[in-house]
């Protein structure tokens, strides 16, 4: 297949006949809209209670971070990432490093949890979450999903695994298993860096210096996958072999250029997320807290 317009006409799960400009190939189903549509409206709804009360402010950076990582969000799953994934390797490895390393940490940037807490107030939100917390169900729960050893195999065995051949075969080959796969993935990177940025309650976040060595090890554990992808001497993945690639290249090719897209922005969100991290917590300039938020927040029983 060459250039963005050419209609797809292979694969294994043929989305719907589209020839047309690349950036336009959309293919959103109604389950995900209904999703989009229904988080961004929530998140608003809480955002004008809050503006309400006229007692306590959101931070602008969570908005903008949150509506970001929805739109991100639905740029790959419903984005020309996804109507050519079954017709291209580094589309759908792109597909994956957007979801789990640009949508999910903008959107535990913008403080889902936090921002519905504050909609319900102070009084009401410790009324809420102190019968929870009370559970000792959820109590474990909690503990052991935040543990920094659970969430860092989470993350990465299952990235691992779905880079095997057979599951990801498996998962081109079945709508079904696609999309676990894709809840799995999503699931995972959220619980990631909701633990390292700002999880409530807030004592379940990651030590500066732990999570430095989360976010090492994570990063390191993609490189190599990625390098795998870049010099293996073959094709992995035979799926492929039977599809037109885009824009002309081979299908090793385009398994190399996979392989990079994952190396490059993988290095680039893990080191520039360490880098936050060190300087925010070791260094002397003046580097906002991740979980900053104003004095009047932090008093609220919610987060702490």
């Amino acid at each position: 297949m060459s250039g963005g317009g050419t209609a797809m006409t292979t694969g294994v799960l043929l989305h719907r006949f589209y020839d047309g400009p690349f950036l336009l190939a959309w293919d959103i189903e109604p389950y995900i809209a209904l999703g989009l549509i229904f988080s961004a409206g929530l998140y608003a709804l809480a955002l004008r209670r809050i503006s309400s009360q006229g007692t306590r402010s959101v931070p602008r950076s969570w908005p903008v971070s949150f509506y970001a990582g929805l739109a991100f969000f639905a740029f790959a799953l419903a984005g020309p990432l996804h109507t050519y994934n079954e017709n291209s390797f580094s589309l759908h490895m792109a597909q994956h490093v957007v979801m789990m390393l640009i949508a999910a940490p903008l959107l535990v940037l913008g403080r889902p949890v936090q921002v519905a807490l504050m909609a319900i107030s102070p009084s009401r939100s410790g009324a809420v979450m102190r019968p929870v917390l009370r559970q000792g169900w959820v109590r474990s729960l909690l503990t052991v999903v935040t543990n920094p050893i659970v969430v860092l195999l989470l993350l990465n065995v299952n990235l691992v695994i779905w880079h095997l051949p057979a599951f990801y075969v498996a998962a081109l080959e079945s709508t079904l298993i696609h999309e676990i796969e894709h809840i799995l993935f999503m699931g995972t990177a959220l619980l990631f860096w909701w633990v390292i940025i700002d999880p409530v309650p807030r004592h379940h976040r990651v030590r500066p210096d732990l999570a430095i060595v989360l976010l090492f090890i994570s990063g390191a554990v993609g490189d190599l996958v990625a390098l795998y992808l870049i010099f293996a001497p073959e094709v992995i993945y035979p799926f492929y072999l039977g599809t037109e690639t885009l824009w002309g290249m081979s299908q090793q090719a385009d398994q190399r250029v996979g392989g990079v897209i994952m190396l490059v922005v993988g290095t680039m969100v893990y080191f520039g997320a360490t880098f936050w991290l060190i300087a925010r917590n070791y260094g002397t300039t003046d580097v906002p807290a991740i979980g900053a938020v104003a004095p009047e927040q932090e008093r609220s029983p919610s987060t702490g």
